[in-house]
């Protein structure tokens, strides 16, 4: 495998070239420094060596393009095997696109890469979209957003794993008439997912184990009529939940919510809008509408035999 080293980053003054070139290479050494990229467009195959979170930092040139544009299209081609991992991006906070953007044109695909950073002071940290439907597919990615406003997926790409760490993690605020598969949360921090727009089909949301300060919901579907498949909590201890562990607003369909581990909320569940709960399980095995309020139970229509809620 052949190699390159991209001189360390000052900061200042704008890397995108050098870390164009260096792609002629199949793997990227990127030592410690701070480097600005506007725009980078990663090719297939490559592997960027960084230096940790912590010493390899790449600033979002430009407030109104990505730092790293991801897109496979007539001019890149397919993208395939692409590994950028061990990295942080600083955004420019005022920022109007997302500073990682991974995305295809038909019928080109994003496919089985690995994306794996942190992300500060950005408008998004990542945004994941494509033309047909499927084109970014069996990927990885995972993200730590802290201080970023949110992580949106703009997409119905397939069988992608999303390991996603943040303050706040509002998945799906631009998702419409989408599929999320797998998506996976191990918060170590002040963490939950969010779930917005509408009409959304969503796979195995999870918080497990919230070390910090209290949230208020590990998990909340805002939105309008989402289909949840085992939204689920495990190890979420009451003293990190100021709120309810799973809320519901409007017209969403839980099927099998659970509330997993030694540790979990006094209240589980917060509905606030009329919604469907089909079967579900807690680890202390009472029933789970023992869990909800009266005035939750009255907008709930609970689909099943009473003791598929155990």
């Amino acid at each position: 495998m052949s190699q390159s080293t991209v001189n360390s980053g000052d900061g200042t003054t704008d890397n995108t070239a050098e870390w164009t070139a260096a792609q002629a290479a199949d793997e990227i050494i990127v030592p410690a420094g701070t480097y600005v990229l506007d725009n980078f467009r990663p090719k297939s195959g490559k592997v960027f060596r960084c230096a940790g979170y912590k010493n390899t930092i790449i600033k979002q040139g430009n407030m109104a393009r990505p730092a790293i544009n991801c897109l496979s299209d007539a001019s890149t081609g397919q993208i395939i095997g692409l590994s950028m991992k061990d990295f942080s991006v600083v955004g420019t906070g005022a920022g109007t696109v997302a500073a990682v953007v991974v995305s295809a044109t038909a019928p080109y695909v994003v496919n089985k890469c690995e994306f794996d950073f942190v992300a500060t002071n950005t408008n998004t940290a990542l945004e994941i979209d494509c033309t047909g439907g499927n084109e970014v597919y069996s990927n990885k990615f995972r993200v730590d957003s802290f201080n970023s406003l949110h992580t949106a997926f703009k997409t119905k790409g397939a069988y992608n794993r999303y390991d996603l760490i943040a303050e706040q993690c509002q998945d799906g605020t631009a998702l419409i008439d989408g599929t999320i598969c797998g998506i996976f949360d191990r918060c170590v921090t002040d963490g939950s997912q969010y779930y917005g727009g509408q009409n959304c089909t969503i796979h195995t949301p999870t918080v497990e184990t919230i070390f910090g300060s209290s949230v208020y919901t590990a998990l909340d579907f805002i939105g309008y009529n989402h289909t949840v498949f085992n939204p689920t909590l495990t190890e979420v201890a009451q003293a990190k939940i100021s709120g309810v562990g799973i809320r519901v607003h409007n017209t969403h369909t839980l099927i099998n919510p659970r509330v997993w581990g030694t540790d979990y909320p006094t209240y589980p569940f917060g509905i606030n809008g009329a919604s469907t709960l089909i079967g579900g399980s807690v680890s202390c095995g009472i029933k789970l509408s023992a869990y909800m309020t009266p005035a939750a139970l009255a907008l709930v229509t609970f689909v099943g035999d009473s003791s598929s809620y155990r």
